[in-house]
């Protein structure tokens, strides 16, 4: 089984690492067979009760059915982009003892594997010395 939620000692960690600024939390998730999306939707509905008590600011961005991996043929269940002022405010709320206590039992259950990614904006033209791309998003 794959490691499926970050320990209280790599959140603390990382606030050392990540730099100041927005985060986009990366979520690809495959739900256990028999029950595993339900028990997802309720770790879900505990979150909110834990971000409200912790002050997190969260948006969700996107959130979809993924499939399969086109170039490694790995599945997945479904892809959620969550968005937080800084990373310290996302280890606010993922350390708060009502996520810890009442939603992080949801998604043991509900999970069979997971990928939970920090990631930060980019210029993208800048970042790889581009130069203009027409017609492209590049923020």
């Amino acid at each position: 089984m794959s490691k499926l939620s970050p320990t209280l000692e790599e959140i603390e960690v990382m606030r050392k690492e990540v730099p100041p600024g927005p985060v986009v939390m990366v979520n690809l998730v495959k739900f256990k067979p028999g029950g595993g999306k339900a028990a997802y939707g309720e770790y879900i509905k505990a979150t909110s009760g834990a971000a409200a008590q912790s002050g997190a600011n969260i948006e969700i961005l996107y959130a979809g059915r993924a499939g399969k991996d086109v170039a490694a043929g790995e599945q997945w269940d479904a892809v959620i982009l969550a968005r937080y002022p800084s990373f310290d405010s996302f280890a606010d709320f993922v350390t708060h003892p009502i996520y810890q206590n009442e939603a992080i039992p949801f998604r043991t259950a509900g999970l069979e594997k997971a990928l939970f990614m920090v990631s930060q904006p980019i210029d993208l033209v800048a970042e790889f010395g581009l130069g203009e791309i027409p017609g492209e998003k590049t923020k």
